[in-house]
């Protein structure tokens, strides 16, 4: 039974690795890119990759800047924002589209992925080093508009805030058609002229 049991198990694992290869989407480097063992810049490089090199991205974690990729043999991590990829016949940012393009949403275990990747590699060895690694915390700033200034427009001596009293329809009229019009000035005094 138990060998049974171990025999499903391992024809079920053969079943799943093409589909998990299958689900990998083609993307290529927009520019000159480190492949890293780690998605931060403070892993150690595997390898430098050229603009326009093809590669499999397998998912990337969940701000999507960084994106599990594979180039050949070499497996690693590329900053999403280096990553750009085809959707209905156009290129796109993977950082900014990876949803669209289907990719999953993955995480990062340091020991289990150094475990599967890089155990034959020469920085394997100083593991314990880059098990405690943490990229450091980014702190977005986010600047507010400086509300724009009220602009007041100077006044021209002599022409001060024309008085309620001016604007009355019923004004006296002189008998010459003029009529008499009062304000105050902007130093506050009391002005007057015939119309």
């Amino acid at each position: 039974m138990k060998k049974l049991a171990t025999t499903a198990f391992v024809a079920l694992g053969l079943l799943a690795a093409p589909t998990m290869a299958s689900a990998a989407t083609t993307a290529y480097a927009n520019s000159t890119v480190s492949l890293r063992t780690g998605p931060d810049a403070g892993y150690p490089r595997v390898a430098t990759l050229r603009a326009g090199t093809p590669l499999q991205v397998y998912g990337c974690i969940n701000d999507w800047s960084w994106c599990d990729v594979s180039v050949g043999r070499d497996r690693g991590w590329v900053s999403a924002g280096h990553l750009d990829a085809y959707s209905r016949g156009h290129r796109v940012a993977v950082s900014r589209y990876g949803v669209g393009l289907g990719l999953p949403v993955i995480r990062f275990t340091f020991n289990s992925y150094w475990n599967d990747h890089y155990r034959y590699r020469t920085w394997y060895a100083q593991r314990n080093q880059w098990a405690g690694y943490r990229p450091p915390v980014q702190r977005i700033v986010v600047v507010k508009p400086q509300p724009r200034p009220v602009v007041v427009k100077p006044q021209v001596p002599g022409k001060g805030v024309m008085q309620h009293q001016s604007r009355q329809k019923n004004a006296p009229d002189r008998g010459n058609g003029s009529r008499k019009v009062a304000w105050r000035d902007p130093a506050g005094k009391s002005q007057q002229r015939t119309r």
